[in-house]
């Protein structure tokens, strides 16, 4: 509105400004405008354009300074050419132009009734399929594989309940194992010796094997049978054997010291069935001497004790005496007999007094010499 020059602007107030040459601007995006600072004199004011609503061409059609932002004139459903979960899109302003992008990208194949690597096949492969799995039955009924079946990944039993086997394994789905014996209970020889040799089929660890039903005692009875398994019968010292004596000098009686236990009741040679010989070297000791019987002589076992009664018992144990008495002027000798003075010991000789007679009015003894005797 001021009135200019050719070189100034002159204000009517007059105020002189310098000419102001180029251009200004205002707005932004495509409200943006560049107009000069002064036409014919006046001072040229900018006014930006009008705001339209944004569209997809990548300019900035609402001057807010975005482009394309809020996916103008995007958002509805498109398709991409691709297949399977891929082939769904949805529009997208790119770039200034709108694009038919993916909603899910491929990813790994999986049993659901979709096609997820976008190949064109539906279940095609999962990776769990093929693989064992627990159905959560008992027994082998447990025992699954992975199966796709109607899009839907499921674990299904390998094996039906059947009568249980002899294999190891929970054949009836029970919880149990191999239980009953199956396939075994007939007789068999284990092959080992005596009683042991007896079996019954059974199994063990999923195998028909022949298992002892007779274990080996500790040592056999006297009945014929190889009760401890070592080939042999009637064994010394067997349950039920008979207790015999070593007889070494044969008089009938044995050495307690020395014995064995036989089954039978007839004795080995050189063995007795009574005991209690107590010098088993000499046949006159043992426990059949009478009384009546005395020897002078020690044993071979160096000792008088020939009864075995644990004693050596002296056959003469008096001492005799000749005793002179009488009445009315006549002598009587009375006699007892016995030793003259101390009792001697088993095997030595004393001096016996065996006789007392009146010579010439006086009592006198006889002795002899003897041996004292013992058993």
């Amino acid at each position: 509105g001021d009135p200019c020059t050719v070189s100034r602007c002159v204000p009517t107030e007059g105020c002189i400004y310098d000419q102001i040459e180029g251009t200004h601007t205002c707005g932004q995006g495509e409200c943006f405008r560049e107009v000069p600072i002064c036409i014919d004199g006046v001072r040229n004011e900018c006014i930006p354009g009008e705001p339209k609503a944004e569209v997809c061409d990548g300019k900035d059609n609402d001057c807010d300074g975005d482009t394309d932002e809020d996916n103008p004139d995007g958002g509805a459903a498109c398709d991409t050419g691709w297949k399977g979960v891929c082939k769904a899109g949805t529009t997208i302003c790119t770039s200034g132009k709108l694009v038919c992008t993916r909603n899910v990208e491929p990813t790994e194949e999986i049993c659901n009734g979709l096609d997820n690597n976008c190949d064109g096949r539906i279940d095609e492969w999962d990776e769990r399929i093929g693989k064992e799995c627990d159905t959560g039955l008992l027994g082998v009924c447990g025992i699954g594989m992975h199966f796709c079946v109607e899009h839907s990944l499921k674990c299904l039993r390998q094996y039906d309940s059947s009568p249980e086997k002899c294999n190891g394994l929970d054949d009836d789905c029970d919880g149990e194992t191999d239980e009953d014996n199956p396939g075994g209970g007939g007789r068999c020889e284990t092959g080992l010796l005596g009683a042991c040799n007896n079996g019954t089929w059974t199994c063990t660890n999923g195998e028909i094997v022949c298992a002892e039903t007779t274990q080996p005692l500790d040592r056999d009875h006297c009945d014929g049978q190889d009760h401890d398994c070592d080939g042999e019968i009637n064994e010394e010292g067997s349950l039920g054997c008979r207790t015999y004596y070593e007889d070494k000098d044969g008089d009938g009686w044995g050495n307690s010291r020395s014995t064995r236990c036989l089954c039978g009741d007839v004795p080995p040679t050189g063995y007795t069935t009574r005991s209690a010989d107590c010098c088993d070297t000499d046949s006159s000791v043992n426990r059949d001497v009478r009384d009546d019987q005395w020897f002078e002589t020690k044993n071979n076992c160096g000792d008088f004790d020939y009864d075995c009664d644990g004693r050596e018992v002296q056959e003469l144990q008096e001492i005799g005496r000749c005793v002179q008495g009488g009445y009315g002027g006549s002598i009587i000798c009375s006699l007892v007999v016995g030793w003259n003075e101390d009792i001697p010991k088993c095997g030595e000789t004393g001096s016996y007094i065996h006789d007392c007679v009146n010579e010439q009015g006086r009592c006198k003894k006889y002795v002899t010499e003897k041996i004292q005797r013992c058993q």
